[in-house]
């Protein structure tokens, strides 16, 4: 029986990691402001899987270590797929989680747990209204731009392509 597979050069394991937006009792929604090469912007938190971590394990951790805070993960929103300049990078699993118990306070910390060059500078709970008021500052991939995640009913799928490095 011939191999129907084509053959593919080795190269780099495609990246995983998780987000989740935190969403208060009250319906806000948790952003956080970064810093990263120079560029601020709001987004939630999240990161890359971690050895012997699962998705959701890795959600609820980078919620602790970004914003300090317990969470419960309620569901799945969006699993977005990484492209730098047409080649596949990574696979990011998004989830909606409330703060667990309420309320807690938010708590940065000051650089990144990773050691990456992100600077954790402010972070706010929104409403819908408030977070189209930051719209300028945010670039098309960030999912509360496109849609409110506590409206998100079915798990969304993005195809994400960056040019840049």
């Amino acid at each position: 029986m011939a191999n129907t597979m084509r053959s593919r050069r080795p190269g780099p394991r495609p990246a995983l990691g998780a987000g989740v937006f935190v969403v208060s009792p009250g319906g806000k929604i948790l952003l956080i402001e970064q810093e990263r090469l120079g560029l601020r912007s709001w987004g939630s938190g999240g990161g890359a899987l971690e050895y012997d971590e699962t998705i959701e394990e890795c959600a609820i951790r980078e919620a602790l270590e970004e914003a300090g805070l317990s969470v419960r993960l309620t569901r799945l929103l969006s699993v977005d797929q990484f492209w730098h300049r047409g080649r596949f990078k990574g696979v990011g699993f998004v989830f909606l989680a409330t703060p667990d118990p309420w309320p807690q306070p938010v708590r940065l910390p000051d650089r990144d747990p990773n050691g990456h060059s992100a600077k954790f500078l402010a972070s706010r709970w929104v409403t819908r209204g408030e977070a189209q008021e930051m719209l300028p500052a945010a670039t098309p991939q960030d999912l509360w731009t496109v849609q409110w995640p506590p409206d998100i009913s079915a798990t969304l799928i993005h195809k994400l392509e960056f040019d840049s490095p």
